[in-house]
Parts: C-alpha cells; sequence; structure tokens
C-alpha cells in the first residue's frame, strides 16, 4: 500500500464542501422543525379552543411561516458558519502541515 501525505488543503475549496454539506443538514432540520412546529402548533391549537371554544387565533398561521422560515434560514446559516469553518480549518492547517507533517493516507493500485 502506497502512502501519500497532505500537504496544502485549499480552503476556499474545503469551505464551499463544508459548506454545502452544513446547507443539506441545514435543510433537513428546517425541515423537521417546519413540521414538529405544524404539528405543535395543531395540538396547542386544539387544546387552547378545548378550553376557550371562542379563540380564533393565527398560532398555525405562524408556525407555518415559522416553518418556511426555517426550511429557508437554517441552510443559509449552516451554509455560512461551515463555510467559515472550512476556511479556517484549512488556513490552520496549512500553516501546521508543513511543521509537524501532514495527514498520511494509504492508496492501494
Amino acid at each position: 500500500m502506497e502512502e501519500k501525505m497532505i500537504k496544502k488543503i485549499p480552503a476556499v475549496q474545503l469551505g464551499k464542501v463544508m459548506g454545502v454539506i452544513g446547507a443539506v443538514i441545514g435543510l433537513i432540520v428546517g425541515i423537521l422543525v417546519a413540521i414538529i412546529s405544524i404539528i405543535g402548533s395543531k395540538a396547542v391549537l386544539d387544546f387552547i379552543t378545548a378550553i376557550f371554544p371562542a379563540y380564533e387565533g393565527n398560532l398555525i398561521r405562524y408556525s407555518f411561516l415559522f416553518g418556511v422560515g426555517a426550511i429557508v434560514v437554517l441552510p443559509l446559516i449552516t451554509f455560512a458558519v461551515l463555510f467559515i469553518n472550512g476556511w479556517i480549518i484549512a488556513v490552520i492547517y496549512n500553516f501546521v502541515a508543513p511543521r509537524i507533517g501532514g495527514i498520511k493516507l494509504g492508496f492501494e493500485e
């Protein structure tokens, strides 16, 4: 098995890859938050109307907007945070690797 060492990582490329991974995770979490928000608000609305039959609130509408907001905002936030995180990791790796050695990977031919 042949071993090769990673000497340098392109910072922007690692940031983009980590950012896209974060956006996918953010989208999945956003969808789950939206579903839980709508189901939870329906349960709360049923409870409130059982106690106060005349209640005509906008709880479902607000929870829907919150859910849609989560689907849009969470991927953007996680992309930005993980892009910056990946960029910083690559810059630090490129500074440290020549001094203490890089990561060795084994390849089979």
